[in-house]
């Protein structure tokens, strides 16, 4: 590590090897906590992140693909051929100087190339590696390919999400920012185990595990009760009302939840059916619950002819939760989130003015204000080999001649 605390992980050095999303994204948590992320990319091997149907791998067109800016904010980028023996000594020097690396490609990938866990070690003996990979680097699936909607199928969240009835839902790229959280979270233990012992270690990550990990109550009723749980909508096991309502306008919807008898009381109140307090079908959590259709259209009949936020408003002022369902315009224009400062913006040198997520945590000590855009292809190229690794301009040009730097 080197001097100077500003943010959490200000002085923390980062390679990252990593392409697509969860572990870009990944990477990119860390970087919004401070940590100097250096992303080592080539057109050998390119994050396909920048790649786009319809644009050409010309280095005008890599840059300026939205995606791979949002996922890989805040990072510095050089270019440099990994299958090159001269570029793999390139890369052990920024190892030399680095204390964690993270790459997702499949398993033995990185050794096959002299880049394993074992040969980093041999550069920096306390580095910390995380690899990210569908399967995990041991089991008879490790070589299996994925992407997002396959670790949420796999880890059982798809067939827990749906409708009565219906298909497992797929999962796409909320799948890969919990991967991602789980890099951040586990880099940073690693990075705080390392503190207090000065021994670094190697991370075995399963895009598919990080994200059954959180499936916890439907692990707990099959190995407590022997229950199978499947798609129910947006019921819930025990609360109702618990659903999503139709309201005025066309495809509008507001989440209302009642928990506890209070808010029911509440609830009864707002709707101006008071009488249902007493009434026999809803008489307590159990007789709601086995009533929730009758109860559910009824609520639904109250709900549309309203807007949302009219609904969210009448019933939170009573204690009842309840929240628009959001759309993406919605989001970015609620009143709420814009006075939490989520969305950032900055100017991008090919994308012009961009809007991104920020960081999502507010530290009270050492707030976060470090939105960036992501790095053009091989943009801190001169930064990184002549400033860091000490290398001479004579020799990065030479190496971007034989097509080394690349």
């Amino acid at each position: 590590m080197t001097s100077m605390s500003i943010y959490p992980l200000s002085g923390v050095r980062i390679l990252d090897f990593s392409t697509q999303m969860a572990c870009p994204y990944g990477a990119t948590l860390l970087a919004f906590m401070g940590a100097e992320v250096i992303k080592v990319e080539s057109r050998r091997h390119l994050d396909s992140g920048r790649r786009s149907p319809g644009l050409s791998d010309d280095p005008n067109f890599l840059n300026m693909v939205p995606r791979f800016n949002d996922n890989n904010q805040c990072k510095l980028g050089v270019t440099v051929d990994l299958t090159n023996p001269d570029g793999r000594d390139i890369v052990r020097g920024l190892l030399r100087i680095s204390d964690v690396a993270v790459a997702n490609m499949r398993p033995g990938k990185m050794d096959k190339i002299g880049l394993g866990y074992a040969d980093m070690r041999r550069e920096r003996p306390d580095i910390i590696v995380l690899s990210l990979s569908s399967m995990g680097s041991r089991g008879p699936e490790r070589q299996y390919a994925g992407y997002a909607g396959i670790f949420a199928a796999l880890s059982g969240l798809s067939d827990a999400t749906g409708y009565v009835g219906g298909q497992p839902t797929e999962g796409r790229a909320t799948i890969d920012a919990t991967a991602a959280t789980t890099v951040a979270f586990a880099t940073a233990a690693a990075l705080f185990h390392r503190k207090q012992t000065g021994e670094g270690q190697h991370i075995d990550l399963s895009a598919r595990e990080a994200v059954g990990a959180l499936l916890g109550d439907m692990y707990l009723d099959y190995t407590m009760n022997g229950r199978n749980p499947t798609r129910k909508g947006n019921e819930d096991h025990v609360m109702a009302p618990h659903n999503v309502y139709p309201c005025a306008d066309k495809d509008s919807w507001v989440s209302i939840a009642v928990g506890a008898e209070r808010e029911w009381q509440a609830f009864c109140r707002v709707l101006g059916r008071p009488e249902w307090i007493t009434d026999v079908k809803f008489a307590d959590p159990h007789v709601r619950w086995k009533n929730r259709a009758a109860l559910d259209s009824a609520v639904a009949e109250w709900t549309r002819t309203r807007k949302p936020y009219d609904v969210m408003h009448a019933l939170q002022n009573a204690g009842v939760a309840a929240m628009p369902s959001m759309s993406s315009k919605d989001l970015f224009t609620d009143p709420h989130t814009q006075s939490r400062g989520i969305y950032k913006e900055f100017q991008h040198k090919a994308l012009g003015k961009r809007t991104v997520i920020g960081p999502q945590w507010k530290f009270s000590a050492t707030p976060l204000d470090t939105a960036k855009p992501a790095p053009l292809f091989g943009e801190h190229n001169g930064l990184v080999f002549n400033e860091l690794l000490g290398m001479s301009r004579e020799t990065v040009q030479e190496k971007e001649k034989s097509k080394v730097i690349y």
